[in-house]
């Protein structure tokens, strides 16, 4: 059965653009120097897959700017939550799970994507949802469906993440800090041109801090953090017209963050006699060797040409993620539930853009084709439990889960004259995913295997606005559409049928 939600509102507070901001009507903004866009005092985003005055994009976002990240201290996007109205994050096995306006999803299994997309400079993220910020310079959280322009997994929203790039004149930044619980935090950027047709950057950070929690079991801490990244960025003119710029990009998390818990005092453990703590930041866990282990491998080529008319834009990209998760599920001395989880995923993206080469008097435009192929494994899940009269077991899961999608998309704004205009836009999506190499089994006994699954679903979103532009801010009702498709219990390998696609409808109306 197919899942629908439906949101409405009739505020028109809420279609207000951002207080302050100053608007710029018919001019292209992608054409104007820094200095003048500064002297402008106006927040340009990205928001519409083209350069806008944020006063005027009919969207309801919260922009994060670089200042706002560094002053409170937000180290991830785990972080967003405490400055994005409408924003939540919950952490399911050590990875953040964002819900925009109560969409999103608390599964974490192989193959499974959120109901908020992330990008992060122009590039989906289809696995990897803890992005590091110290080398953010802009977030626009993007609220409702954005099932037009984002299309898959964009149901509850979506998160544009733009980093630091490369500048024309040779800069370099180092920032260190240190405190209590042993926090070293270190922080290095560096950017310059190459010569007049390449410009480099590259951004590190390190960040160590020792764990919150006591383990009365063996008197060691846990919930500790280490973790380091490097995010690299080439851009490159080939000619007057085409350009490049190549991104890489390395993170690794090695910590116990998820691993701090207690037991109630009538949990199972207790009532069996097993030590438990429920004193705050204080654990009583026969596990030694809680983990939350992961690194992550991206690798994406932006490449722009510019034709007499129009400009055309691809992004491919390739990101590799392996975890490794421990934890002591019971929260006890007691071997009842113990997890331990491995999985890998490879995942590759190509889009093309099409869109106008300068701002268009009376209509704007874009085209655009996405695909992905990815391929999501446990290897394995290993649930260690005790069974009365029978002794310990581990039970070890098994299951890959393939995806490739495709999909069409456009979208056009006709201005009827300098205040009132038009969008409309529409994309469709088809989606095929398989799982295979299913089994369940007991370690050291016998394994079921299961035959391989298969399903597709295709859809049609659309997104559809009128809109009222004043001096300083905006007036519009919309409608718009986001799809998720179905998806395989890779942990459940006993459930062949997929869950249902999601979709999202969301109206203003004023």
């Amino acid at each position: 059965m197919t899942v629908r939600r439906t949101i409405a509102s009739a505020c028109a507070a809420a279609c207000l653009g951002l207080a302050g901001v100053r608007t710029v009507a018919a001019e292209d903004l992608s054409q104007l120097d820094l200095r003048s866009l500064m002297n402008m005092d106006i927040t340009l985003v990205n928001a519409q897959k083209r350069t806008e005055d944020a006063a005027q994009v009919p969207i309801s976002m919260t922009v994060v700017k670089a200042d706002a990240i560094r002053a409170l201290n937000l180290e991830s996007t785990s972080d967003l939550q405490f400055v994005v109205p409408g924003l939540t994050t919950t952490s399911n096995v050590g990875l953040m799970l964002p819900y925009i306006r109560g969409i999103g999803t608390d599964i974490n299994t192989s193959g499974i994507e959120r109901s908020v997309a992330i990008y992060v400079d122009g590039v989906y993220q289809a696995t990897q949802t803890f992005v590091d910020l110290a080398d953010v310079e802009q977030i626009e959280v993007l609220k409702g469906p954005q099932g037009t322009l984002y299309g898959r997994n964009a149901s509850g929203g979506a998160i544009n993440i733009t980093t630091r790039g490369p500048s024309d004149k040779f800069t370099a930044t180092t920032e260190a800090t240190a405190g209590n619980l042993d926090i070293k935090d270190g922080y290095a950027f560096v950017s310059g041109p190459v010569n007049e047709d390449v410009r480099l950057s590259l951004a590190a950070h390190l960040r160590d801090r020792a764990g919150t929690y006591y383990n009365l079991y063996d008197g060691q801490h846990v919930d500790d953090e280490h973790y380091y990244s490097l995010h690299g960025r080439a851009q490159f003119d080939v000619t007057s017209t085409f350009r490049g710029e190549a991104l890489v990009s390395y993170f690794s998390r090695d910590d116990s963050v998820a691993f701090g818990n207690q037991a109630e005092l009538n949990s199972i453990p207790a009532l069996l006699g097993y030590g438990v703590s429920t004193r705050p930041y204080v654990t009583d866990s026969d596990i030694t060797d809680p983990a939350n282990r992961s690194d992550a491998t991206a690798a994406a080529l932006k490449l722009t040409w510019e034709a007499p008319f129009a400009k055309l834009q691809s992004i491919s990209s390739y990101a590799n993620q392996r975890r490794a998760f421990s934890a002591d599920l019971d929260a006890s001395t007691a071997k009842l539930a113990h997890g331990r989880i491995h999985s890998n995923a490879d995942v590759f993206t190509q889009e093309l853009q099409l869109s106008p080469l300068h701002e268009q008097e009376h209509l704007d435009w874009l085209l655009g084709a996405f695909y992905i192929d990815s391929a999501d494994a446990f290897t394995p899940v290993a649930a260690e439990v005790t069974v009365p009269a029978v002794g310990p077991l581990t039970i070890v899961t098994t299951g890959e889960a393939h995806t490739q999608a495709t999909a069409m998309f456009g979208e056009a704004t006709w201005w009827l004259n300098p205040s009132w205009s038009l969008t409309g836009g529409a994309r469709y999506s088809y989606e095929y995913r398989v799982i295979d190499n299913s089994t369940v089994g007991i370690l050291g006994g016998p394994v079921i295997q299961f035959p391989e699954h298969h399903h597709h679903w295709d859809d049609t979103t659309y997104r559809a606005i009128v809109k009222y532009s004043l001096e300083r801010t905006m007036v519009y009702a919309k409608t718009e559409t986001g799809f998720k498709s179905g998806v395989y219990n890779t942990t459940n390998t006993t459930q062949l049928e997929p869950v249902a696609p999601e979709k999202v409808t969301a109206s203003i109306l004023l």
